[in-house]
């Protein structure tokens, strides 16, 4: 497995950016480009968080396939109000900029979006906003932030409330339901519309911090008629860590459709 370190100044963002791209090594070029799996890290963490403190290089080497961890700061995966467009950067920037470099395959069902956290919302933010460029979401421990986070927003500390209102600006929070920020509207857009739907990968741990969000999640896609996202949504033991999420990163790959491979 080839792991690259990239650098390189973003125009989306005004600033040098930094990133992972984990490649399967071959003795001849494959015939077909990449699949590729774009991974989100979460709230406070940074684009070196897979590489760390879990085993998707490993994962993605047994399964021929490529893995973009991109750093998305503490955006929240959204063209802050009153900061950078991150959701920009890596919606439209970042792949047109790799593919260029890279065999990374364009085609839908070759590109899966996942992420743990904010991460996890970042993923469903940005498949569900563009349906038609993903074939799956993979979620670990991820809610709807505009639902699970408004109603905290009394009993958060003043840092997380002036955070917010950098991202989301005067939507916060009384005003981001049924925003490009909510993953509900999103999903009633893509049903209303009969555009593509994802496949959804969903997991979170029963004594996770974000349990009461993903329980919410999790109902309103089962009482979805007909199951059109081909929803997996399970509670397991475990708790709001890398150690969880890294027990389940096979688990999302499997579900995906993207079996190991003989290595």
């Amino acid at each position: 497995m080839a792991l690259i370190h990239l650098s390189y100044f973003s125009p989306a963002l005004t600033k040098n950016m930094q990133l992972y791209v984990a490649l399967p090594e071959f003795d001849h070029l494959p015939a077909e480009k990449l699949k590729t799996v774009w991974m989100l890290h979460g709230y406070t963490g940074d684009y070196t968080d897979w590489q760390r403190l879990t085993g998707m290089e490993r994962y993605a080497m047994q399964r021929r396939i490529a893995v973009v961890m991109p750093d998305g700061a503490n955006s929240f995966y959204a063209d802050m109000a009153y900061g950078p467009a991150y959701f920009t950067y890596l919606t439209q920037e970042l792949p047109t900029y790799l593919r260029k470099l890279l065999p990374l395959s364009e085609k839908r069902e070759d590109n899966f979006v996942g992420g743990l956290s904010s991460g996890g919302y970042g993923a469903m933010k940005i498949g569900l906003t563009y349906p038609e460029r993903y074939a799956a979401i993979g979620c670990l421990s991820a809610y709807n932030i505009p639902e699970d986070f408004s109603w905290q927003a009394p009993d958060k500390p003043e840092s997380w409330k002036r955070m917010f209102s950098l991202v989301y600006g005067d939507l916060f929070p009384d005003h981001m339901m049924g925003s490009e920020h909510d993953l509900y509207h999103l999903i009633d857009v893509i049903n209303e519309k009969g555009l593509p739907r994802p496949t959804v990968f969903h997991i979170w741990g029963d004594a996770d911090v974000a349990k009461r969000g993903a329980r919410m999640m999790n109902k309103y896609f089962l009482e979805m008629k007909g199951d059109p996202f081909h929803y997996f949504g399970k509670e397991y033991p475990g708790v709001h860590y890398f150690d969880f999420w890294d027990a389940h990163l096979e688990e999302m790959l499997d579900y995906f459709g993207l079996p190991r491979q003989d290595v």
